[in-house]
């Protein structure tokens, strides 16, 4: 524990989503995000024989904005296009100061980032459905890189339907691991990190009842994962991992106003190259993904137009990595369980209360190794929503 460690973000999050429709085949749409924050940190010696104190103030800015349009030319059919555009900027200065002297550093470093996508929702007959999407980025940093989907549904008749998708994906690296500069040295030369992944399953609805059940597999490989090593940048493009698992939900219309739900998750993961940083150890699972995961939910109407819920989770023990004395070594943390409440009530003028309980039950079971957990905590808030019309 260091007692005197201090830090502290605040900052406004600005949204704007404008959507306008042409009769009932075209709809264009645009969105803008801001989300800013002014950051302090301040490490101050634990004790009058300890030499040495950092402190730092950052400015963190992501701004980004896109425009979209969606064409519906026939029931069946959906068509959209749309592109974005997001830059990310960070301005700073920090000190070290000690006895054998100052020093000062800054940073001052962003990146940007357009991208370009489209989609298309095919009615292939009544009983099949097809979706293709496209995706190409433009990065400031990697480069251009490009992402695809498809996906297929089939109805075998009214209460059965067969699904399966694959595609390809990236996650670009954090500003930190492109940035980072004093003790830990960032790249400006990362990959994005990669994926493939494939997943087929069922739906059926149980004849005459109010209750589905949904099956499914998914397969998932990840390569050039960015690792942390020694030397200089520390960041390098290095490991790979597997995942697959089988997901089941069970959904029930217990009467009118009320649905319940309960999902079950089967995960199982491998590093195959770990590339040196104990986070991927070769031949063992990622950490913080449980092998097991339940969740269940009830949602149900109140008097006056209210929404009450309140859900239930349950995470399986996960590997984790401990870094307090005698040093650093994998652990198994214990599971937990999370239960939920909220509720919502409409008042007038499209205003809307919100109450929230969360972990009502003051379940302890970290989450992260050494990293307490929150308690039984309450929130309270509004949403208001408004529509204007010529």
């Amino acid at each position: 524990m260091d007692s005197n460690q201090f830090s502290a973000a605040r900052g406004p999050t600005l949204a704007l989503d404008v959507t306008r429709r042409l009769g009932s085949a075209v709809e264009f749409r645009v969105q803008g995000v801001l989300r800013e924050q002014r950051a302090w940190f301040s490490d101050l010696p634990d004790s009058p024989g300890e030499d040495g104190a950092f402190t730092s103030r950052d400015l963190i800015r992501r701004a980004g904005g896109g425009v979209s349009a969606t064409w519906h030319p026939t029931r069946h059919t959906l068509l959209t296009l749309g592109s974005e555009y997001e830059e990310e900027r960070q301005l700073g200065r920090s000190l070290f100061e000690a006895s054998y002297g100052s020093f000062p550093d800054s940073i001052n470093v962003h990146r940007t980032n357009a991208g370009y996508y489209s989609q298309a929702l095919l009615g292939v007959g009544r009983p099949l459905a097809v979706t293709l999407g496209l995706r190409l980025d433009d990065n400031s940093k990697f480069g251009t890189q490009g992402t695809v989907r498809a996906g297929a549904s089939w109805r075998l008749d009214p209460t059965t339907r067969l699904r399966g998708s694959l595609g390809t994906g990236i996650k670009e690296p954090t500003f930190f691991e492109n940035f980072a500069a004093g003790f830990v040295t960032g790249n400006p030369d990362l990959r994005p990190e990669r994926s493939f992944s494939w997943e087929g399953g069922v739906e059926h609805t149980l004849p005459g009842t109010a209750i589905s059940l949904a099956v499914t597999y998914f397969d998932q490989h990840f390569r050039d994962l960015i690792v942390f090593v020694s030397g200089t940048p520390n960041y390098r493009n290095i490991a790979e991992a597997r995942a697959n698992g089988v997901e089941v939900q069970l959904d029930y219309a217990v009467q009118r106003g009320t649905v319940a739900s309960v999902s079950y998750t089967y995960l199982e993961t491998r590093v195959l190259n770990g590339g040196g940083d104990p986070t991927f150890a070769t031949g063992k699972r990622l950490i913080r993904r449980p092998a097991n995961a339940l969740s269940a939910q009830v949602r149900s109407n109140v008097a006056g137009g209210g929404i009450a819920t309140l859900a239930v989770r349950f995470v399986g023990d996960r590997d984790d990595l401990d870094f307090s004395p005698p040093g650093q070594r994998r652990v198994t943390l214990h599971p937990y369980t999370r239960v939920n409440l909220g509720v919502e009530y409409p008042v007038r003028w499209g205003l809307t209360l919100e109450v929230r309980a969360d972990n009502l039950c003051d379940d302890r079971g970290r989450e992260i190794a050494n990293f307490p957990v929150r308690g039984r905590s309450l929130f309270f808030g509004g949403r208001f929503t408004g529509a204007w019309q010529r």
